[in-house]
C-alpha cells in the first residue's frame, strides 16, 4: 500500500469517526430532550443537523476521490466503500435525532398528558449499541460488531412494548390523540437508530472479514 493511500485512508477514518461522534451527540441530546420534554434543547438539535450533513458531503467526496485516484484494492477498497456507507448511516442518525426533536417540540406545544411512555429501557439499549458500534468502527473489532448486531433483538422487544403503550394510550386518553401519535413516531425513530447502529456493525464486519457475515437474531423481525 502506498504512503499516499495510507495517509488518505487514515484521514478518511478520522473524518468518519468525527462524524460518528457528532451523530452520537445529537442522539444523546435528542434522548435528553425526550426524557425532560425540553423544547429549547430540541430546537438546538434541529439546528445542529446542518453540520452533520456537511460532514456527510465531505466524506462522500473524499471517498469518491480515493476510488478515482488511488485505486484501492482488497481490504483498502472495502474500507473506502464501507466508510461511505457508514457516513450515510451517520447522516440518517442525525435525521432521526432531528425527527425526535421535532416530535418533542410538537408534544410540548399540546396540552400536557398525565402519563408518557417509559422510553428509558429502549433508549439505554440503543445508546449502548451506538457507543459499541463506534468503538467497533474505531478498533476494527468484529467481535464487538457482532454484539451490536445481537442487541437489535432487544430493541425489537422494547419497540413492541412501547407500540402497545401507544395503542392503549389512544383508548385511555382520547383527548390527546395528537400527542399519542407523536409518541408513536418517536418509538419508530428510536427503532431506526438501532437499525442504523446495526448497519454500521455490518459494515465493520464487511471491512474486517470481507463479507457481511453475522449471527442470526435470537428473536424479533429481521
Amino acid at each position: 500500500m502506498s504512503t499516499e493511500l495510507e495517509l488518505d485512508l487514515e484521514a478518511l477514518r478520522r473524518e468518519l469517526l468525527l462524524m460518528g461522534y457528532a451523530a452520537r451527540d445529537a442522539v444523546r441530546a435528542a434522548f435528553e430532550s425526550l426524557d425532560k420534554l425540553d423544547a429549547e434543547l430540541a430546537q438546538r438539535i434541529r439546528s445542529a443537523d446542518v453540520e452533520i450533513n456537511r460532514m456527510y458531503t465531505d466524506i462522500e467526496s473524499h471517498g469518491f476521490h480515493l476510488l478515482a485516484l488511488r485505486a484501492p484494492v482488497a481490504r483498502d477498497l472495502r474500507a473506502v466503500i464501507a466508510s461511505m456507507r457508514i457516513a450515510g448511516d451517520f447522516e440518517r442518525l442525525g435525521d432521526c435525532a432531528k425527527g425526535i426533536a421535532k416530535r418533542v417540540i410538537a408534544i410540548t406545544s399540546e396540552d400536557p398528558l398525565d402519563a408518557k411512555p417509559a422510553f428509558g429501557a429502549m433508549t439505554e439499549i440503543v445508546s449502548r449499541m451506538l457507543e459499541d458500534s463506534l468503538s467497533a468502527l474505531s478498533a476494527g473489532d468484529a467481535v464487538l460488531a457482532r454484539v451490536v448486531w445481537r442487541s437489535d433483538a432487544a430493541v425489537d422487544r422494547e419497540h413492541r412494548v412501547l407500540t402497545d403503550w401507544c395503542v392503549d394510550g389512544a383508548e385511555l386518553y382520547p383527548g390527546h390523540a395528537r400527542v399519542i401519535l407523536e409518541y408513536a413516531q418517536v418509538v419508530r425513530l428510536i427503532e431506526r437508530i438501532g437499525d442504523h447502529c446495526t448497519n454500521v456493525a455490518e459494515e465493520v464486519l464487511f471491512t474486517v472479514e470481507g463479507e457481511k457475515s453475522h449471527p442470526q437474531k435470537a428473536s424479533g423481525p429481521s
